[in-house]
């Protein structure tokens, strides 16, 4: 109908708008991806604060690895991913001028920590469908395509640095990156390698120890 035809002309818009300004914050207007997790929003606990997190993450279809990867959508991940972490007070840097993004968020003071967490926020195609992109819980488990491989560790990374960047100083030597690109091999920019390569180059920083908290293989038993 018009409405949906509006509204995803207008979404496209968004998309664009967003885009430019993150190669150029200079710009007047600036733009903001909406996350309903916002920083300060109250959570009976730390699990629940986690999921619902997860939950926003493993929503949007970030595919790569196939044919007709959604390389908005992993772009979008991407802009909620950076909004969260600078929201939070982290140093962020978001590597955008290339077809897969990637993020680093460094705690105050410890840009070049020598621990990297790393991980990804793109996913394998759905199998059948769009469906496993509606995330539930079903008992002790949430199910979803990326739930394991690999969105809740990567909220639960998020999460983690956004609460140790609130408890004050004398912070961990630990960072965090982010790509978008891990299920069809991070070959292209910006994966993992060409971020640490890029790191090296620009200012002779590499971590002593990079820690993926990949889940792949997990059988839940």
């Amino acid at each position: 109908d018009i409405i949906s035809d509006e509204k995803d002309k207008f979404e496209k818009f968004l998309l664009s708008a967003t885009e430019a300004y993150s190669e150029h914050t200079d710009l007047p207007i600036q733009f903001h991806t909406y996350s309903k997790n916002k920083i300060g929003v109250g959570f009976r606990d730390k699990t629940s604060e986690i999921v619902s997190l997860a939950e926003e993450l493993i929503q949007i279809p970030s595919v790569t690895a196939c044919p007709n990867e959604r390389i908005d959508e992993v772009k979008r991940a991407a802009r909620i991913i950076f909004n969260y972490l600078s929201n939070a007070g982290l140093k962020v840097k978001y590597f955008n001028n290339d077809k897969y993004p990637a993020i680093l968020a460094s705690l105050p003071g410890v840009e070049h920590a020598p621990v990297m967490l790393s991980g990804h926020f793109d996913v394998v195609e759905p199998n059948p469908d769009d469906s496993q992109f509606n995330v539930k819980i079903d008992g002790d488990y949430l199910v979803g395509r990326g739930a394991a491989d690999m969105k809740t560790v990567v909220a639960t990374y998020m999460v983690w640095i956004k609460d140790i960047r609130h408890r004050g100083d004398n912070y961990p030597g630990v960072n965090l990156l982010l790509v978008g690109n891990e299920e069809n091999g991070e070959v292209e920019p910006m994966g993992t390698p060409h971020v640490l390569n890029m790191l090296k180059a620009e200012s002779s920083y590499e971590p002593s120890l990079l820690i993926a908290g990949e889940r792949t293989g997990e059988k839940g038993d």
